[in-house]
């Protein structure tokens, strides 16, 4: 379980400096484009899905796919002591396939023609072993992967979850499954289901999952996204290629389950 923080303890505004990071105690959640975060960010994808049994040892010991890198993607993180400690990114529908359309083409198909805007949240990890502590740091990242989505006028997120914890994601934050249960190539074949936010229903529709998401505004420049520099995203997209070429069968498309890939690591 994830455990509920005070709301006060994710304000952007109160603390904050030029570059508006938002903290708990020592903690900071932000929106990240430095080639050293992103690196640290990837690698702890990496370790974290190695250790759920979710992918293959690789040389390179970092996860990214394209999609991170397009211009309208963001990746956020979580640092403690200029570590990161957790991490997740969006990946906006505009902007072309997102990775859950490998698996659940028709169900992103009917959030497409609903004229929705919608982005998928993918590759999100924690380096810590113990669940409470992580889920500690997870809802207020949530927290500001949401608040980023509506600023950017994102309607809809998109998850893939193992199907043990769909009642988890529903319960705690109130996302609802869009699809039955289908097998995801990309971590090795263990099962998935979608399922999806509805941000601007969330309040009426789940008021607890609004309240931890958005029952402390985040001040709107710490919402701003934080663009690539040319050579980093040349440097990440080569890496992904590189990992995609290695790939086993169906590609390095990603999933964004955190309680599959924690719960092993505890």
């Amino acid at each position: 379980m994830i455990g509920a923080l005070p709301v006060r303890a994710l304000n952007a505004r109160s603390t904050s400096k030029p570059n508006e990071k938002s903290s708990v105690s020592e903690t900071v959640f932000r929106c990240a484009s430095e080639e050293e975060t992103l690196e640290s960010a990837f690698r702890l994808v990496y370790t974290s899905y190695l250790r759920a049994g979710l992918i293959e040892p690789d040389a390179l010991e970092m996860r990214v796919i394209r999609e991170q890198l397009r211009p309208g993607s963001q990746v956020l993180v979580a640092e403690r002591d200029g570590t990161v400690i957790t991490t997740m990114s969006m990946v906006r529908g505009e902007e072309g396939a997102i990775p859950l359309e490998s698996i659940f083409p028709r169900e992103v198909r009917q959030q497409r023609d609903l004229g929705v805007s919608y982005a998928e949240v993918v590759s999100l990890a924690d380096r810590r072993r113990d669940l409470r502590r992580t889920f500690a740091a997870l809802r207020p990242l949530m927290s500001l992967m949401a608040q980023y989505a509506t600023h950017h006028s994102i309607d809809r997120l998109l998850i893939a979850v193992h199907p043990r914890h769909v009642s988890f994601y529903g319960r705690f934050l109130g996302f609802t499954p869009i699809s039955g249960e289908a097998i995801y190539p990309s971590v090795l074949n263990h099962p998935a289901i979608a399922m999806m936010l509805d941000l601007p229903n969330l309040a009426e529709h789940h008021p607890v999952g609004y309240r931890r998401l958005f029952g402390t505004l985040i001040d709107a420049h710490a919402l701003r996204r934080r663009p690539l520099e040319d050579a980093v995203r040349r440097r990440f997209c080569e890496i992904a290629d590189s990992l995609a070429r290695r790939a086993p069968q169906g590609g390095q498309e990603d999933s964004c389950d955190a309680a599959r890939a924690m719960s092993r690591c505890a």
